[in-house]
């Protein structure tokens, strides 16, 4: 499928046919000496493949901590009361789109930090960076080539 220059590739942008799985990028073979450097290089990886990570949550449990990531456009709009909820769907402008990738780091008994991918797929496309190495996908300007 290329759509032509007069199409709205936003309109395309959010469903492809298959999930991208970006899980692979990220290092868990490695044992981060801090949380300070786990969340560092899980941004900068992320960044160099056109996905930008962000902080989701932080629990400590039993002394040991537990951080977790997503992709900064993971969840859904939230209506601020019952009242704002339009009673059909509608364009809200938010980004959003439920994408379901999650990384998840714990804390070790030695003071590392371990990281594991929960969730590496993404139900989006994502940008050109990361497609050249998926090859699934390849986005050009105004183009979309399956």
């Amino acid at each position: 499928m290329v759509l032509s220059s007069d199409q709205d590739i936003d309109d395309f942008e959010e469903f492809p046919e298959e999930p991208i799985d970006t899980g692979h990028i990220f290092n868990t073979d490695k044992k981060f000496k801090d949380r300070d450097e786990l969340i560092s290089e899980v941004k900068k990886t992320g960044l160099l493949h056109n996905i930008n990570v962000r902080i989701d949550s932080y629990h400590a449990q039993r002394g040991f901590g537990e951080q977790w990531f997503k992709w900064d456009r993971s969840g859904s709009y939230q209506f601020r009361s019952d009242l704002d909820a339009p009673s059909t769907k509608s364009f809200t402008g938010s980004r959003k789109c439920d994408c379901p990738f999650k990384l998840k780091a714990v804390g070790q008994v030695d003071g590392t930090w371990k990281l594991y991918v929960h969730n590496g797929y993404h139900n989006h496309f994502i940008g050109a960076k990361l497609d050249v190495l998926n090859a699934d996908v390849i986005v050009f300007e105004s183009t979309v080539v399956f």
